[in-house]
């Protein structure tokens, strides 16, 4: 886990390395041809770094500066280590299931109704909510009703969570029924307390709640039929996450309570961001739909919940906005709109390359769409590794990982904390807002426990609401500042309050920083971000001339002078200087501008007293976090990183999400500054140009992608139904599937207890691990790599285990077998396709030596699970 960049050799008093990298071959000649797939690139040829050793270290040293162990001459039979993380309490019962697969009691039911009973849960989830959370949403058109199903699931889900985490109740089913029928309890007395209220207000509003409901139910349909016809869980060449997520989500569904166990390091809880997977599993238990399926329905769901939360923030803040203005504000005219760009421009557009892509198979040498490679734009011209994801793909690709699961937290926080700063605090009781306020640390500390990546930037969001709230009021500016001052403390203390279960079983990794090394282009830049600096600028350039005629009307003296006209030129003539000699550095320079100018409007709009000043004073602060984001990964990384992959990928991806949610809200503007048919012709020509070229994206990938799989013979909902008909070559040898799909049903079968198991630890995004991750059962090491990053603290111990896991399987020494089982409390021993092909004589040695000890479960088509049973003599 080095990051090998230019900055890390300095630091260690290393002179530049010399890196070869394995480029295509051709006539013994090595040819860069550019960008490759990272699982090329990175796992299959990673460059060769050569280092010359000019200060004579000694060996010693050398493991010492680079963090290396002599695990070559490491001493395999001391089983002994001490560890910061949290060790696993397991209980064994699994809520008394006769086995794992039995507590999924919806199974034998036609898919139609699976699909139909979890879309009757999350109404409920609806109805839980809307009693709780209507007052919100009160002086709303839509009266909220995009929220209500995301804000019942997590409401819920929190409640189970904390119960299960301080042992009050268990995470089975019977225990769940419990607790939703007392919430429904509550929320009836609550709806019958307040019936006259919220009637009157459904009543007002239901024309728009039924569109509400038609958008949630569309886009659900969209990405059910996607994940229907490509259901895969698991992709044996593009690497993905899905066999982490869904091991993890297994791992979850057989926990009783939490912190679940880790399923690919046993004896110990998950030192991960879970919650976004335990909300899945929730859903999963109450539904008694198993994981396999689940999982798919799971995509189209949180997508669906994106969906509705984005319209509803778009629609209603082009709704004020209008109302500000004193404009015509029926919703379904402008605010419409504005909700439904806002669906398009966050969730269903990809960025430039899909143009670029299009154009070359029609006129290039490109035979057809490559619906990866948008997302790798960045890094096919820089050797960073840059990820530059956005969320159509990342839904598309289905990996439910935590990005994916926490785009819903992410637009809840951002609605609700705009809610806080725009009710003007005069109409705000105190303990209304004091309310409002502990909702926001509860979506805070729930964004930090499903994806910790977005935690700083959620509390960046409600922070600048806290502080604009109270700096825009007419209060003294010393009481500004102690109400700004108890407000936050107050945030943050109830947010660190409510997730202190979740914090006090998590080690965040080593989030050091250092300056980064790499510099994006600036057609990257454009290639990405395409939209949100389109539409900005159009806005700008629509503004600063309305606001030239405005100014006359109230300075009729003020024009142009000579003086100011050279100044325009030269400014123009410097813009010219500084492109060609500043040529790497034209992104951050660009992102530098468009903040200026995001600034520069707001202090006009304030200057000049404008209806909408408060309105554009809390957007522009969402322009300035989503164009500062990119910003920070040019000049900043994140030491663990690799180059900057994923610190590029994270702030980038949650960039995308600030500012083309920003830029739906910035049409709304953007049509009230139309003032001539020149203008108005010009804005729907580009709009017209950018609109295709965001949607040709999802027009060209869909097909590639759910074509990219095994094979094409079974559509369906199952994820795991592709290992019957799929073979697989690992290290040179092919690996019939339908070997593992036999052994991992009867495991699910008929293991109901979390055993802890043993497989071979092999290469990350192969076929290693497969017991573990469609079983959920702890195995003594899974994917190396993701261990080493979630527990970079305790690296050597991953190391160690993988080492002693090999020595396991080839060793003939009795007193080795039974200390690592004993030591690591393995209960089945498994030998299957993996370990055959590296180690076919261990079941003889393994019988041999340990005798009785060791007894046959399972032995089907020489795949073979061994009990061990340390009481036996």
């Amino acid at each position: 886990g080095i990051n090998y960049s230019e900055n890390y050799f300095q630091r260690i008093d290393i002179e530049k390395p010399n890196i070869l990298s394995d480029h295509e071959t051709k006539f013994s000649i090595n040819i860069n041809l550019g960008w490759s797939d990272e699982s090329f690139s990175v796992y299959d040829h990673p460059n060769v770094i050569i280092l010359r050793n000019d200060k004579n270290y000694s060996q010693e040293k050398l493991f010492e500066i680079f963090g290396f162990n002599d695990f070559e001459n490491i001493n395999y039979y001391n089983f002994s280590s001490t560890s910061p993380y949290k060790k696993v309490q397991i209980d064994n019962s699994l809520g008394n299931s006769k086995s794992y697969i039995e507590q999924f009691y919806f199974s034998e039911y036609n898919l139609l109704f699976q699909i139909l009973f979890w879309f009757l849960i999350i109404q409920i989830f609806a109805f839980i909510s809307l009693p709780i959370f209507y007052k919100l949403f009160i002086n709303l058109p839509d009266f909220g009703f995009g929220f209500y199903k995301f804000f019942g699931l997590i409401i819920y889900g929190f409640i189970v969570w904390l119960l299960s985490s301080n042992n009050f109740i268990n995470f089975i089913f019977t225990d769940l029924l419990v607790v939703l029928i007392i919430s429904l309890i509550v929320s009836i007395i609550l709806f019958i307390k307040n019936k006259d209220v919220i009637l009157f207000y459904i009543s007002r509003s239901k024309e728009k709640i039924i569109m509400i409901e038609v958008i949630f139910l569309i886009t659900f349909v969209i990405f059910l039929v996607i994940r229907y016809l490509n259901p895969d869980l698991w992709h044996p060449y593009r690497g993905g996450e899905k066999p982490m997520d869904y091991a993890y989500l297994n791992a979850i569904l057989r926990s009783i309570n939490f912190p679940p166990h880790d399923p690919w390091f046993s004896g110990y809880t998950m030192n991960y961001y879970y919650f976004g997977q335990y909300l899945v599993a929730l859903i999963t238990k109450l539904s008694g739909i198993p994981s396999n399926i689940s999982y798919n329905l799971a995509i189209p769901t949180f997508f669906a919940f994106s969906s509705t939360t984005i319209f509803s923030f778009s629609s209603n803040f082009s709704y004020l906005y209008k109302k500000s203005k004193g404009l015509n504000i029926d919703w379904f005219k402008t605010p419409v709109i504005s909700g439904i760009l806002g669906v398009f421009f966050v969730l269903i557009f990809g960025n430039f390359d899909s143009i670029i892509q299009i154009y070359n198979m029609f006129f290039g040498n490109q035979d057809m769409f490559d619906y990866w490679r948008s997302t790798r734009t960045v890094s096919m011209v820089s050797t960073g590794l840059e990820i530059n994801e956005f969320p159509f793909f990342t839904f598309m690709f289905a990996d439910l990982h935590a990005h994916l699961l926490s785009i819903p937290i992410i637009i809840s926080i951002i609605t609700v904390s705009f809610l806080f700063y725009y009710e003007n605090s005069s109409k705000l009781i105190v303990m209304k807002k004091l309310s409002i306020l502990v909702f926001l640390s509860f979506l805070t500390g729930l964004i930090k426990a499903t994806n910790s990546w977005d935690y700083p930037l959620a509390i960046m969001i409600v922070s600048s609401s806290i502080i604009l709230l109270n700096f825009t009021s007419n209060d003294k500016f010393n009481f500004k500042i102690i109400k700004s001052a108890i407000y936050l403390i107050f945030y943050l203390l109830i947010s660190r309050l409510l997730f202190i279960n979740f914090d006090l079983h998590f080690i965040m990794p080593d989030l050091s920083l250092s300056l980064s090394s790499w510099k994006t282009p600036i057609l990257s830049f454009l290639q990405i971000l395409f939209l949100p600096i389109t539409l900005f600028f159009i806005f700008l350039i629509f503004y600063l001339d309305n606001f030239k005629s405005r100014i006359k009307l109230i300075y009729p003296k003020i024009s142009l002078s000579q003086k100011q006209i050279l100044i325009i030129i030269f400014s123009i003539l410097l813009l010219i200087m500084i492109f060609v000699f500043l040529y790497d550095f034209l992104a951050i320079l660009s992102l530098f501008l468009i903040i200026f100018f995001t600034i520069l409007v707001v202090f006009l709009k304030y200057k000049f007293y404008e209806n909408d000043s408060r309105l554009y004073l809390w957007l522009s602060v969402m322009l300035i976090l989503g164009f500062g984001l990119p910003l920070f990964t040019e000049f900043l990384i994140i030491d663990s990183d690799i180059n900057r992959m994923n610190t590029y990928f994270k702030f980038n991806f949650q960039s995308w999400i600030l500012l083309n949610l920003s830029s739906s809200i910035i049409i709304t503007f953007i049509l009230n500054e139309i003032s001539s048919n020149s203008k108005k012709y010009f804005f729907i020509s580009i709009f017209t140009l950018i609109f295709f070229i965001g949607i040709s994206y999802p027009i060209y990938a869909i097909k590639p992608r759910v074509m990219d799989r095994f094979n094409n013979d079974f559509h369906g909902l199952d994820g795991t139904k592709y290992m019957q008909n799929a073979e697989y070559s690992q290290e040179g040898n092919w690996i019939d599937l339908s070997d593992s799909y036999q052994a991992i049903d009867w495991i699910n079968k008929n293991i109901s207890t979390n055993r802890v198991i043993l497989e071979y630890s092999t290469d990350l995004y192969s076929w290693s691990s497969r017991i573990s991750i469609n079983t959920g059962l702890q195995s003594v090491l899974g994917w190396d790599w993701h261990q080493k990053q979630q527990r970079s603290l305790d690296q050597n111990q991953v190391t160690l285990r993988k080492k002693q896991i090999e020595e396991f399987y080839k060793t003939d020494s009795y007193q080795y077998l039974e200390d690592f089982l004993e030591t690591y409390d393995v209960g089945l021993i498994i030998f299957g396709s993996i370990e055959r092909n590296s180690f076919p004589e261990f079941p003889s040695r393994l019988e041999e030596k340990l005798g009785d000890k060791v007894t046959k479960l399972y032995d089907k088509d020489n795949y073979k699970i061994y009990e061990y049973n340390a009481e036996s003599k």
